[in-house]
């Protein structure tokens, strides 16, 4: 897509589509690329996921070899696919009836407020885990599930806190329509419920623990952007 093309030009059965999901439609391929490498660079360097635990007590000898390994494919996955979205919303500005220049200071605040929820959550994590322990939640023995709380529990918080700036920029851009209490809202449920689903240890506790922080934000976007 080149800067004198609009979304409308890639939805021709006029299905409705906003610039940005025009520009996935159309951008797919180039989109996946980016995500793919990433997810290969991250699986290469981080050789011991364990260390980036907050306890710092959850190395290979630990977790063992088929636990190792799929923590660090969660963990490149995760990592391309936010590369992805990046990409993606970089091609959506070089629609010419989006203006991304308007969403900089909303893009930035996401930025900031995923950084900041991440870091607090990553910190507050292993008391979240013991008193998941003590209600009987979670057992510490179960070091893959302890070590996948300490490391995407965080990223759910930073989601939370990011995305109502981030969708409410996009709309002010136009990359989003103006209203997202319809198939925005929906297909962002789709997205949060399949990221508890796959990085969540495997119990509905944890479940509800990943996807109450985005559900939380796409409520305040929505309410924002909608009933303002």
């Amino acid at each position: 897509m080149d800067a004198t093309e609009t979304g409308e030009s890639f939805d021709p059965r006029g299905l409705g589509l906003s610039p940005l999901a025009a520009t996935l439609r159309c951008r797919a391929p180039d989109v996946a690329v980016s995500s793919l490498v990433a997810s290969a660079v991250v699986f290469a360097l981080v050789s011991d996921p364990g260390y980036l635990s907050p306890t710092a007590e959850l190395g290979r000898d630990v977790l063992g070899a088929s636990s190792d390994l799929l923590v660090r494919g969660e963990l490149a996955v995760l990592v391309g696919v936010f590369t992805g979205g990046v990409h993606l919303i970089s091609l959506t500005g070089r629609d010419s009836s989006v203006s991304l220049r308007t969403a900089v200071p909303h893009l930035v605040a996401a930025a900031v407020l995923f950084v900041a929820g991440v870091g607090l959550a990553w910190l507050a994590t292993p008391t979240l885990v013991d008193i998941l322990a003590d209600a009987d939640r979670i057992a510490l023995s179960a070091q893959q599930a302890v070590l996948e709380l300490e490391l995407f529990f965080p990223v759910a918080v930073g989601l939370g806190a990011a995305i109502p700036p981030l969708l409410v920029g996009l709309v002010r851009a136009n990359a989003l329509w103006s209203r997202l209490g319809g198939r925005t809202s929906g297909v962002a449920l789709l997205f949060i419920v399949a990221f508890a689903a796959f990085f969540s240890p495997p119990d509905p506790t944890t479940f509800a623990l990943y996807a109450a922080p985005p559900l939380a934000g796409v409520a305040v976007a929505v309410a924002w952007v909608d009933f303002r």
